[in-house]
């Protein structure tokens, strides 16, 4: 018996600046869920990236999942943000899945193909939106565990995009002295500074300012706002990079005063758990504890455009022109 096959429509990036939406028939593999997709999140930072094609060619989309890796050679599939309900299976996973609501990391599309093990059952009272933050809460969760702020700190955040906020929600539950997140859009600096023990600023604001904080995070994919956030660091200061730059570049100025205040910058990446914590820390546990912050944190609140599929172009399109009022965009399908 030949295996079901399954007609779909995904997101496909053509080429630069060209995204569509292709129609295609696939086979469901005999060890495979079949999502019917609710709502998926662009994730604006990796995927402007892609868009652009700001991205190395020869390098993994993402190693840690299966549907990902591969190159990032046009034409390629992308996203990792999709939430819907089990509508069907192959063979050789049970009947029992069906009417499950999941989340996966998994392509822009209308139906999400994917074993059991690629899936995150989600709880009653978490709707299809509030689960598209999941990887973003959980991407801020790691940054955090990667920074180590501690008490009475002063922080500094740079970039208040999705990424750079829902951090901030997790450091404003923290003893700090200070959160000052640095961004030059009101409209996102709004988002940020409408959190309690939150204060958001135009990096202007910051030109002269005294270099007082203990930590800094970059977060808004400009690779510019590293030297100014390196510049800010007090002595012994620590700057960490969540920001993917992608094939751009960044000039810092590592002169005096940067090499004689002993101060640190180093990367943080959710595909792995930092080495410091590996002990009692993983993947599986942090992803738990995102599903467990996401529930808690006020990232409805984010959401701004929910747009159909088939208007996807024009969604990208407006993203790369820097329209700074979307933040979360969430793609909507008819089913």
């Amino acid at each position: 018996m030949g295996r079901e096959q399954l007609d779909r429509r995904a997101v496909e990036f053509a080429g630069p600046q060209s995204v569509r939406v292709v129609e295609e028939t696939v086979e469901v593999a005999p060890d495979e869920l079949v999502v019917a997709t609710e709502r998926s999140a662009i994730s604006a930072g990796t995927e402007l990236l892609v868009y652009r094609g700001e991205v190395p060619k020869e390098m993994s989309a993402d190693t840690t999942i299966d549907v990902l890796d591969g190159n990032l050679r046009y034409p390629l599939r992308y996203g990792y943000a999709g939430v819907g309900r089990v509508v069907g299976q192959g063979a050789d996973v049970p009947e029992s899945w069906r009417g499950e609501r999941v989340f996966s990391f998994h392509p822009h599309a209308t139906h999400m193909l994917v074993p059991p093990d690629a899936i995150v059952p989600l709880p009653d009272e978490l709707d299809a939106e509030q689960a598209c933050m999941l990887p973003s809460v959980e991407t801020a969760l790691a940054i955090v565990q990667d920074a180590r702020p501690e008490i009475g700190a002063r922080v500094a955040v740079f970039g208040a995009g999705v990424i750079g906020v829902v951090t901030s929600m997790l450091l404003a539950m923290m003893p700090l002295v200070e959160v000052v997140v640095i961004d030059p859009a009101a409209e996102r600096r709004a988002a940020a500074g409408a959190l309690d023990g939150v204060a958001a600023v135009h990096p202007e604001a910051m030109a002269d300012a005294e270099p007082k904080f203990d930590l800094g995070f970059e977060l808004s994919g400009n690779p510019a706002a590293l030297d100014q956030c390196i510049s800010l660091m007090r002595y012994d200061g620590e700057v960490v990079v969540g920001s993917w730059y992608g094939t751009k570049r960044a000039q810092l100025d590592l002169g005096m005063r940067y090499h004689r205040n002993h101060i640190s910058v180093r990367s943080s990446q959710v595909s792995t758990v930092p080495p410091q914590l590996r002990g009692r820390w993983t993947k599986d546990r942090r992803l738990e504890a995102a599903l467990e912050a996401v529930g808690q944190l006020p990232v409805r609140s984010l959401i701004t455009h929910r747009i159909p599929l088939d208007e996807v172009p024009d969604a990208y399109a407006r993203l790369a022109q820097g329209d700074h009022e979307m933040l979360q965009v969430l793609l909507t399908y008819d089913t």
